[in-house]
This record gives structure tokens, C-alpha cells and sequence, in this order.
């Protein structure tokens, strides 16, 4: 009895809900590289977890949260609130709730799923099982090991469904007669089949299009795609009817670079940029960085394939840029970094302050993180690296400053419309065809600051040459013993934002070299080491330089905080 038009709308408005709180909210705060969402329905969805080894396996996402300050500030708009505790809370409308927890799950497609245990003695305790077209009820042999089957060993479970029948039978005296009857229907209860999308080979699906089969569908991994694409650029780059004087360009770079290789090794020798490059100051950002930038895929911070044209169409799986500041001349980046421990007002306030001091010509970027670029033409002498890293720090924000200086030295920096992990990077003040017209000491001028950027140069000495003294044997094994439970990932980031390979490695030798080993051994197999951080563990480790000693406690302070307070505080 309800209209069509008030059905539409409660189905319509559900299912926005339902992306709202996914989009909106889960995918905002909690770490996205520790879940997986695995199948879904009209009204309800399944995520796979990657939390808490040491936890049991009810802990909801309490062990991914990234945003503590934004999950805190809107879960129980969505989820019940234990402080409550009724069931009108648990079923409030456009709320949300679990239903339930297990190990392990296998999804065929949409209604048919099973989630199950595993127990000590090998057996699996079932939490759920749905089919879809048959009663488990009369298919009794279905289990959680036959969803694998079907998965692993393309295996079709047949299933039957029994029901009664009455039929009406006029007989030949006129009298109507009832007559019962037993049916069997029987139908395939698992298969690698469905009809709602096409499977592929690898069991991805794509939608369904008019004329499109399974076998019209090419599968591709990123790594082929990607060298694809590197093929391609090779190719754009091989050709002759490129411009004359480009190609002579590239002659008299490559006789140049014999010139060096005869002379001795380059790599050893820094290239320094004229401190005052301006010949390219006056030209738009998009020609400055046009052939100076690289490609990245899968919202990784780093990209290996060369870019060509800022604005070109982006291949599949591209999710940004990444400009090589050193191959940029007379380009130079102000990064402030607002202090992520505030709260998030007040580090508004901070940003909206510093942008209030800048001039309507600077070019600003918003990181995805929240930070602020702030581009300008480099004119400050005297400089001997690329990157001066918190060259200025105060209890609101700290600054880094990056120039093109050794040409060498490659640095990257993301570029506006490019996206990673942490986030999207826009322009908050101007364009790609814009112009930087301040320079560096303007902007710093500008912000009230002084940089601190002096320092030795690391091209004329070396930290290894200094002889490292050692902590005391029991003092250094209360160290080691603390490298447990921790969760290490592989690219470089600050020790406050997560805990990567080189900042541990280079806090771990400074340890003594038998405990050394030993503080190795227990980062290996007694860490939880993401994939990468896995199949990079020993070149980091061969590669990493000693820093300081008060790093690796820093280290245990904040990831394993509960051992430091009994052990080391």
C-alpha cells in the first residue's frame, strides 16, 4: 500500500546513507592499506581488518583509526554509543551496527557468503552461511570449506530444493478432487557464477556492457601496465621527427657527461646550480615543470617513469606527479608544517594566520596532509643541498625549504591535482598557468621567520668516520627487548607521522654490533612489517647510516609506549 514514489526515496536515501558512512566517514579516518571491503548488500557491508595481532578479533577498528580526533568527533552519529546502551541507540535510524564478527570470510557474489573460525584442533566453527535460490535447511552438506572449493578448485555444489504442491483435478462426475504433490527442484547452490556482473579469470568483476564478454577483457597487473607505459614514453621520446634542437641538446649533454666519466667518477661530484638562475623565472608553472617530473601510480609518494607534459591525460591507476625539485632551476619550495598534535580549530587558525601574511601573487598548495607549499624563485646563495629540513620549528608549525641546488641529488616534491595515503594535494592560490613572482627571502620576509640554513656539508664530511660510543650492554638489551609489536613501513616518513625502516635502522646502529644483530632479529620477526617494508628489509638495513642513539628511545616511547613506561621511563 505504500506509493512507488515514498519506496524510491527510502531505498534511494539508504543507500546514500550507507555511502556516507562509508565514504565520509570510515574512509577519512581509519588507515585504508589495513582494510579491505569484501562484499556488501543493500543494507549492510563487510570489511576485512588488519588489526591488533595481540587483540581478539571483536576490536571493531580501534587498532586502524589514523584520525582519532575526527573518529571520536562523529562515530556514534553511525555506530551505538556505550554509554547509552539501549536498543533504540543500537537501531536508530540511518544508524549503524555490527551484526558480526569471524576470521575469515569468502563472498561468491552478492547474498551468498560465508564467514567461519578457525579453531585449535583444525576445525572450522561456522558464523555464518548464506545461499542464495536454496534452503540449507535441506542442503545440509554445505559448509565453509565448500565456498573454498569453489574458489580454488572451480567446484559446483549442486543443491535441490523439496516443496509441496496442491493441485485442483476435476473428475468425471463433476466433483473437484485435491491432489498433493512432493517437487524437486534442483539447481547449482555454489558456483563461480552469478549474474549480476561479469567474473573474470582472477575473479575481479567488471560490469555488465552490451557485447562484452569475459574473454573480450584483457587483465593486466600494474607492474605490466606500468612498464607499458614506460614502452610508450620511449617510444614518444625515439622519435625522429622531434625537434632538431632538442635533439642536439641532448648531444651536447651526453658529450659533457663523457667528458666527466673520463676525468673520474661523477657521482662523486656535486653539480651545483648558479645560485641566481633566473632565466626561468618569468615562464608559467606548467612550462617550468613540463619533462621534470615523474608519474606515480596507486597513490604511492614516489614515482620511476618520466613524465612528459603537465595536463597530459593520465594512464590508468595514475593518481599524481611528483616534480625532481634538483632538475627544476631556480625553483625553490617554503613547506610549513603545522603541528599535527593540535587540535584541528586551532591548526585552522594557524593556517588561515600564515596565509593571511602572504602576498595575493604567491602561489599556494594545500598537501594532503594538511600543509602548506608555498612556491618561489630560489635566491638565497650559498646553499650546498636540495633539502634543509626543519630549518625553522616553533610550537605551531615547523618549516623545510627545497631548492634546486645539486642537480645530482634528485628530491621530489607532489605536485598539485596528485594524490597519496595522506591524502589529495590542491592549489589553495593559483594555477598551472600562473607565475611565481616573489622570491624566497620575499616569502620568508613576509612570514616573520628566519631560517636556519646552515650546517656542514655532507659531501665534505662524513658521520661514519666519527667512532660511536657504545651505551652500557644492559642499558642497550633494554633497548632491543623494546622492539616488539611495533608496525614498520617502508617509505621514509617523519617518526611522529609512522614508524618506517630507515630512522629505526639508523637508530639500530648505534647499538653495539652483537646487540645490533639482535635488535635486527627482533625488528624481522617480532615487528609487524607491511609488505614493502618486508621485501625492502635488507637494503634498507645494508644502506642505512647511524644516527643517534636518543631516536631509538624516541621510538620505543611512542610505539611501544607501555614498555617504556615499565622498562625505560
Amino acid at each position: 500500500k505504500t506509493c512507488v514514489q515514498e519506496s524510491f526515496f527510502t531505498l534511494d536515501n539508504a543507500k546514500y546513507w550507507y555511502l556516507v558512512f562509508i565514504y565520509d566517514f570510515l574512509f577519512k579516518c581509519l588507515d585504508v592499506e589495513r582494510m579491505h571491503f569484501t562484499s556488501c548488500d543493500t543494507d549492510s557491508v563487510y570489511f576485512a581488518i588488519a588489526g591488533d595481532m595481540n587483540r581478539h578479533g571483536e576490536q571493531v577498528f580501534d587498532a586502524i583509526v589514523k584520525d582519532k580526533e575526527f573518529y571520536d568527533k562523529y562515530v556514534y552519529q553511525f555506530m551505538p554509543n556505550p554509554a547509552i546502551g539501549t536498543v533504540a541507540d543500537e537501531k536508530k535510524i540511518l544508524g549503524a551496527a555490527v551484526e558480526k564478527y569471524g576470521d575469515n570470510q569468502v563472498a561468491l557474489c552478492p547474498k551468498c557468503y560465508t564467514i567461519w573460525n578457525n579453531k585449535e584442533n583444525g576445525s572450522m566453527e561456522t558464523k555464518s552461511l548464506k545461499v542464495k535460490g536454496v534452503s540449507l535447511k535441506q542442503n545440509c552438506k554445505i559448509h565453509p570449506s565448500s565456498y573454498l572449493s569453489v574458489i580454488n578448485d572451480n567446484k559446483v555444489f549442486k543443491g535441490k530444493n523439496i516443496n509441496l504442491q496442491m493441485n485442483r483435478k476435476h473428475n468425471s462426475d463433476g466433483k473437484i478432487s485435491i491432489q498433493m504433490s512432493k517437487v524437486t527442484i534442483k539447481k547449482n547452490a555454489l558456483a563461480g557464477f552469478h549474474n549480476k556482473m561479469i567474473v573474470l579469470e582472477d575473479q575481479t568483476c567488471i560490469p555488465f556492457i552490451k557485447g562484452l564478454t569475459a574473454n573480450d577483457v584483457i587483465i593486466k597487473s600494474c607492474e605490466e601496465y606500468a612498464k607499458e607505459c614506460e614502452n610508450e614514453f620511449k617510444n614518444i621520446m625515439n622519435n625522429k621527427d622531434l625537434d632538431a634542437e632538442l635533439l642536439e641538446l641532448g648531444k651536447n649533454i651526453s658529450e659533457n657527461e663523457s667528458e666527466v666519466s673520463a676525468n673520474g667518477d661523477s657521482n662523486d661530484i656535486p653539480t651545483y646550480i648558479n645560485d641566481f638562475d633566473e632565466s626561468h623565472w618569468d615562464l608559467p608553472l606548467r612550462t617550468r615543470f613540463d619533462e621534470n617530473f615523474k608519474i606515480t601510480f596507486n597513490k604511492s609518494k614516489h614515482g620511476s617513469y618520466d613524465g612528459k607534459h603537465i595536463g597530459d591525460l593520465k594512464c590508468r591507476n595514475q593518481t599524481g606527479m611528483v616534480l625532481s625539485v634538483n632538475e627544476t632551476p631556480g625553483f625553490a619550495v617554503i613547506d610549513i608544517d603545522i603541528n599535527k598534535k593540535l587540535p584541528q580549530k586551532k591548526r585552522f587558525e594557524i593556517k588561515q594566520s600564515i596565509i593571511s601574511k602572504l602576498s595575493e601573487d604567491d602561489i599556494i598548495i594545500e598537501t594532503g596532509s594538511g600543509s602548506l607549499h608555498i612556491y618561489a624563485n630560489h635566491n638565497i646563495p650559498g646553499l650546498y643541498k636540495n633539502a634543509y629540513v626543519k630549518c625553522f620549528e616553533c610550537d605551531e608549525f615547523d618549516i623545510d625549504y627545497f631548492a634546486s641546488v645539486d642537480c645530482n641529488s634528485y628530491h621530489g616534491l607532489m605536485l598539485p591535482d596528485s594524490e597519496n595515503e595522506n591524502g589529495r594535494y590542491e592549489f589553495y592560490q593559483g594555477n598551472w598557468d600562473s607565475v611565481i613572482k616573489r622570491t624566497a627571502t620575499d616569502v620568508i620576509k613576509s612570514l616573520g621567520v628566519e631560517l636556519d640554513l646552515s650546517g656542514k656539508n655532507s659531501k665534505e664530511y662524513d658521520d661514519d668516520d666519527e667512532p660511536l660510543t657504545y651505551l652500557p650492554v644492559d642499558e642497550e638489551m633494554k633497548l632491543v627487548d623494546g622492539l616488539f609489536g611495533m608496525e614498520v613501513h617502508n617509505y621514509a616518513s617523519k617518526i611522529d607521522d609512522r614508524l618506517t625502516l630507515l630512522p629505526l635502522f639508523g637508530a639500530i646502529k648505534c647499538l653495539s654490533p652483537d646487540n645490533r644483530d639482535k635488535a635486527f632479529y627482533n625488528v624481522e620477526f617480532k615487528c609487524n612489517l607491511t609488505c614493502k617494508a618486508s621485501m625492502n628489509f635488507e637494503t634498507v638495513k645494508k644502506d642505512a647510516k647511524h644516527s643517534n642513539i636518543n631516536v631509538l628511545y624516541k621510538i620505543i616511547r611512542m610505539y611501544n609506549p607501555e614498555y617504556y613506561k615499565k622498562v625505560l621511563h
